[in-house]
């Protein structure tokens, strides 16, 4: 995609003109690869912003009356990984200098907002943020002591509901599931935002006990907001391991495996042999674990990629948040109905610390 950007000068009114078709809203993922500026200025200063903060600064020469800048998505990604940010404002500005000095400053973009996205969505970006949350996983499968964060875009003043439907059993009846509707009021905020709701078996069971008056057993529930929707199941079945990493919206999601896992230590010393006694100097340790997944289905193990592609993983361990580094990645993954994947990948905590 390329921008045309004019910055000529009338005569008479000495107005500015800009033609862009940046979306008000809009997945960094569709920026446009070139914004072609047209100036009859000896050289344009080209400024990016993002939340109001310098990013970019570079001098560009006009060629034939044109500059053509790149890279402007990259640029953009790049700080809001850094500032971790899922949806930010951008600002581009030129600044001229003409053969008589320094001309005047133009704001080409102002105030466009966007939203972090590693992929192109063939519905494009509207369509997307308004019937999709941020991830790209319609359901999950957690254990009873976990929980789920779910993000996403909404407009300032829109209306919208959201709730959660739970289904859960009783143990008078145990083999009859049920459905209450715990409804958590409107979607509505005075700016574009996004936000985030989180849930767990306590909660969910908290709520239908107190409601219903019963005793329940929690099977799964299914979150909506507006026209979207997103269905998470419970399983007694203990966690392998978990790591919350920053998924392909620039917003935290949290994967429990179920996997098998092997500890590996790796030991280095040097030695010296004094009197017939051997001494151990420099000695270090280092601890790596190698991590093989349950099957997975071709789209549980198409979000998988983006924990081992993350720029930012961590792992609790107790009340502490450690990052950890990930490293030796295996994933194959086999897109068919009857046949599972499998993904192997090695981590290590990056402090080089082990935790109890």
């Amino acid at each position: 995609m390329v921008i045309v950007v004019s910055l000529c000068k009338n005569r008479n009114t000495m107005a500015t003109k800009t033609k862009t078709n940046f979306e008000a809203v809009g997945l960094t993922s569709h920026m446009p690869d070139v914004v072609v500026i047209t100036t009859d200025a000896v050289s344009l200063e080209i400024m990016v912003y993002v939340n109001g903060s310098l990013v970019f600064d570079s001098d560009y020469y006009p060629f034939q009356g044109k500059v053509n800048f790149r890279d402007i998505r990259e640029i953009v990604e790049a700080a809001m990984l850094e500032k971790k940010l899922a949806l930010a404002t951008l600002t581009l500005t030129a600044k001229e200098t003409r053969s008589t000095g320094t001309g005047s400053t133009y704001t080409l973009v102002s105030g466009k907002k966007v939203v972090f996205s590693r992929m192109k969505n063939p519905s494009g970006s509207t369509n997307f943020l308004n019937s999709n949350f941020l991830t790209t996983r319609k359901s999950v499968l957690i254990p009873v002591d976990g929980y789920v964060n779910i993000s996403c875009y909404v407009k300032a003043n829109e209306q919208g509901t959201k709730g959660v439907t739970i289904y859960y059993t009783t143990a008078e009846d145990p083999d009859t599931p049920r459905s209450f509707l715990y409804d958590l009021g409107s979607a509505q905020t005075g700016s574009e935002e996004v936000i985030i709701d989180s849930f767990d078996y306590d909660f969910l069971k908290r709520m239908v006990d107190v409601h219903e008056e019963v005793d329940c057993k929690v099977l799964y529930g299914d979150y909506h907001l507006g026209n979207r929707h997103f269905r998470f199941f419970f399983t007694e079945e203990q966690a392998t391991d978990h790591f919350t990493f920053m998924n392909a919206f620039n917003v935290e999601e949290t994967a429990f495996l179920f996997n098998t896992k092997t500890v590996k230590t790796e030991v280095d010393h040097s030695e010296a042999v004094c009197g017939r006694t051997t001494h151990f100097y420099d000695e270090s340790a280092k601890v790596k674990y190698e991590v093989e997944t349950a099957p997975l289905t071709y789209d549980e193990a198409m979000w998988l990629n983006q924990l081992l592609t993350s720029r930012y993983v961590t792992r609790m361990v107790g009340y502490l948040v450690v990052q950890v580094l990930i490293s030796d990645i295996s994933s194959e993954v086999v897109e068919s109905d009857k046949e599972l994947s499998r993904l192997k990948f090695s981590w290590q905590y990056a402090d080089g610390n082990e935790y109890l």
